[in-house]
């Protein structure tokens, strides 16, 4: 009889554990010595033995607890006296063994130690603990040591196996328990030589899957459903309503039969092996002719025992790859489809993953993230494995997940938008700026369901909101979430390697527009209560910003001028106009760059005002316009070429500095004079900062630099716009137009992903690809020949100008 071997077998195990544990105790050295049923520590049973279902060669699931104030000895020696224990039970010795022991059922085995304390395993299991834990938990029973303290913690781990509520979650999770059983690469079926009996589709594990959930989803309110025997279990639930007559008879019937499987098994060689072999021999052992009339009986037993799983379970999720990510160690099947899909470090991964799962980051704390990370897994790992550098793109991943501060609503978005996973995987391999600060804003995810970024560009609104927050630094946390958002878009439409260059440049220059402005108002609301303000102001873009050639991660070149208010009447306390305008700057500087609790917003750069950092902070319009027609150099007229007024307090003010700026612009100068600056400039640059590679796209001959100089000098030199210019044939303009978007193209994506670059190894293989696409590119070395080709365009069209004699 079955039951009865199993019944012996399992108090056998029981008595030898209690064996052992006496005679450690009783042997302990003072002052460990005491009696072990009064000592506070006490042995848990899993599993087989915890049911009374051990089988003939079976591993016995034991785990060790102890109640810190009852046993009043230090950690270190209960773990020694386990280790005693275990020890006796599994060491081998001429004589052979006792049982082998298996510690891996304690909570979160990887870290923990093999003893632990009862506050310790309450405090694990209250926070993070999984259904299959629950599942192991039914049929846990004190076998040694001190039974009245185990007893009080197994009434105290009672409200977590058993919940109060009809718990119908648990089948989800315990659904894809079952569908992480039969993910593997090459299981055999039923009833197949290799087909495992245990783990195998309509085995052993499946009818006990099938009776624990349904005590998980009832058993809270019906005690009667709380036992440990699997069989016993059957009755109950057939008694209670939940399974049918027939369904209770099979199930009986085939896991009967199946345990006799698995005692044959195991007497072969007296191995723990459930796998069926192909010998007659075994056959013979349970009562067969041959093999041929075993394998029919097992094909027509697992066939009904998977059908009560559907009843259940409902089918298998056909077409949906299921990996077991839970559990206490590696899945063997998980580990081996892993390797598969090319992931080099597959079992730090996989442990990494599981520890996921054992609630080890904020992301995954709760229980319902852990139940979506569990059905997300397989989609995961396939998109890691679809990027064609699992690793890295399994590292990239992890780096943002581990720093969410919550997981739950970025899975359910990844659960229900497949496509969406596709996309944030290539972003975090390609992008690690981009990662970072998505980890400190897991909501802007939900922009990748943004088709372009001009669909989320609302300026207008953004500056209303400035406008409406309470005070300044609420304005300056305003600025910081819209611009962080706005970037992530901008940044995630360049990376699907379709994006325009002229319509990022568009779109970054707007934004930082409108925050100046809005900004800037601010500020100048701020400083007016009071005294008022003595003076009118104006903000002027340089550089990039100037040309509305901005980018993700650019600078701004910035120079604040100010005017005294020639109508405002004289109010006590009042600031000199030059002290308002200083005060002005200084914290517009400050709301433009200081990192608050929402992040940063821009790196902000005033070396391009007049005399630089030399002189005044707010420079005085007159005295703006007097040093650019007396003073200024010629490096510095080509940075105004680039001047743009950004903002300011007063049109009249606007309109004065516009006329000022083209003026200065157009006077007469000495060509020969501007020609040879130019040409010192360069010389000067390509000695002191040459260009790394080829790859560092702005320095160097014809780089972007001496790009943006053949378009200043063309400007100061015929005061005409480029496509207007007589210096260059209409092949030479195409020439630099497209040389120009070229380099522009390169540097967004390259910026924003890697940061300046010298040579293509540094570019990620993915990212190689993507530029390769944005560029209408065959392969890597057409786009660095290209990149070649503008370079020596650049350079020699750069010459020409230099040697130019043109009459004004």
């Amino acid at each position: 009889d079955t039951q009865q071997i199993t019944q012996a077998l399992s108090d056998f195990a029981d008595q030898m554990v209690e064996n052992c544990t006496r005679f450690v105790w009783k042997n302990a050295p003072e002052p460990v010595r005491q009696q072990a049923g009064s000592s506070g520590f006490f042995v848990v049973a899993f599993g087989k033995l915890g049911g009374h279902e051990l089988n003939y060669s079976s591993d016995v699931d034991l785990a060790f607890f102890y109640e810190t104030q009852k046993t009043g000895l230090p950690a270190k020696d209960l773990i020694r006296i386990s280790r005693q224990i275990s020890s006796l039970l599994s060491k081998i010795t001429p004589d052979g063994y006792v049982f082998r022991t298996d510690l891996r059922l304690r909570p979160d085995p990887a870290s923990t130690p093999i003893a632990l304390s009862t506050d310790a395993a309450l405090g694990y299991y209250e926070s993070v603990g999984q259904t299959w834990e629950r599942a192991a938990w039914i049929k846990a029973r004190v076998i040694a040591g001190d039974m009245q303290a185990g007893t009080d913690f197994l009434s105290r781990m009672r409200p977590f196996v058993w919940r109060k509520n009809l718990d119908f979650a648990a089948i989800e999770d315990i659904h894809l328990i079952r569908q992480q059983m039969f993910t593997t690469r090459h299981q055999p079926v039923s009833p197949d030589p290799g087909f495992n009996v245990k783990l195998g589709a309509g085995g052993i594990r499946e009818i006990e899957l099938f009776v624990q959930t349904l005590q998980l989803i009832h058993g809270g309110r019906q005690p009667k459903l709380r036992g440990r025997s699997t069989l016993a279990m059957l009755e109950q639930l057939l008694a209670a309503g939940l399974v049918s007559a027939k369904i209770c008879k099979n199930l009986r019937q085939q896991y009967l039969f199946l345990r006799q499987v698995e005692h044959a098994l195991q007497m072969l060689d007296d191995q723990q092996t459930h796998e069926i072999p192909t010998q007659d021999g075994f056959a013979k052992l349970l009562g067969y002719q041959n093999m041929t009339r075993f394998q029919a009986e097992l094909l027509a037993c697992t066939e009904q025992v998977s059908q009560a799983g559907k009843t259940l379970f409902g089918a298998p999720l056909l077409g949906q790859l299921v990996l077991d990510i839970a559990g206490f160690e590696n899945n063997p099947n998980t580990l081996a489809w892993l390797q598969d899909a090319g992931f080099l470090d597959a079992d730090s991964i996989l442990t990494r993953v599981r520890g996921w799962m054992s609630g080890h980051i904020p992301a995954t704390r709760s229980e319902r993230a852990r139940r979506v990370l569990a059905g997300l897994a397989g989609q995961l790992f396939c998109a890691f494995r679809d990027t064609g550098e699992p690793d890295a793109a399994f590292a990239g991943f992890a780096a943002f997940f581990e720093a969410l501060p919550l997981g739950v609503q970025i899975l359910s978005l990844f659960a229900n938008s497949p496509d969406l996973l596709l996309r944030l995987v290539d972003i975090l391999m390609l992008a690690p700026k981009l990662a970072t600060t998505l980890s400190k804003r897991p909501h802007m995810v939900e922009a990748l369901l943004v088709a372009s970024a001009e669909q989320a560009d609302d300026r207008q609104q953004y500056q209303q909101e400035i406008a409406a927050a309470d005070d300044l630094e609420l304005a300056m946390n305003v600025a910081r979430r819209f611009v962080q958002d706005e970037l992530f878009r901008i940044g995630a439409e360049l990376l699907t390697g379709h994006a325009a260059p002229a319509k990022i440049a568009k779109n970054c220059t707007s934004l930082v527009d409108a925050s100046i402005d809005g900004l800037a108002k601010r500020v100048d609301a701020a400083l007016r209560t009071g005294s008022g303000a003595t003076a009118d102001w104006l903000v002027l873009g340089m550089g990039k910003l100037g040309s509305r050639q901005m980018m993700p991660g650019s600078d701004l070149d910035i120079v604040v001028l100010y005017q005294a208010k020639a109508d405002s009447s004289p109010v006590a306390g009042a600031l000199p106009a030059e002290t308002w305008a200083a005060r002005f700057t200084r914290r517009l500087i400050l709301a433009l760059s200081a990192p608050t609790s929402e992040g940063e917003l821009y790196e902000v750069d005033m070396a391009l005002r007049p005399s630089g950092s030399a002189g005044p902070i707010a420079v005085g319009v007159e005295a703006f316009t007097s040093y650019y027609q007396q003073d200024a150099w010629t490096w510095e007229l080509q940075a105004l070429t680039r001047a743009r007024v950004i903002c300011a307090s007063s049109a009249k003010l606007q309109s004065k500095v516009e006329t000022a700026i083209r003026s200065i612009l157009r006077r007469p100068r000495e060509q020969k004079l501007l020609q040879n600056d130019i040409a010192d400039m360069r010389a000067r640059l390509a000695k002191e900062k040459p260009a790394s590679g080829l790859w560092d796209i702005k320095a160097g001959r014809g780089g972007l630099i001496e790009l943006e100089f053949i378009i200043q000098a063309n400007q100061l030199i015929t005061n005409k716009p480029l496509d207007e210019s007589p210096l260059f044939t209409s092949e030479q303009l195409a020439q630099l137009t497209a040389a120009e978007q070229f380099f522009h193209q390169l540097l967004q994506i390259t910026n924003m992903a890697v940061g300046r670059i010298s040579t293509s190894e540094e570019l990620p293989a993915r990212l190689q690809g993507l530029l390769v696409q944005a560029c209408g590119s065959t392969s890597l070395q057409a786009v660095e020949s290209k990149i070649q080709q503008c370079r020596e365009q650049v350079g020699a069209l750069l010459d020409e100008v230099l040697a130019l004699n043109v009459p004004r």
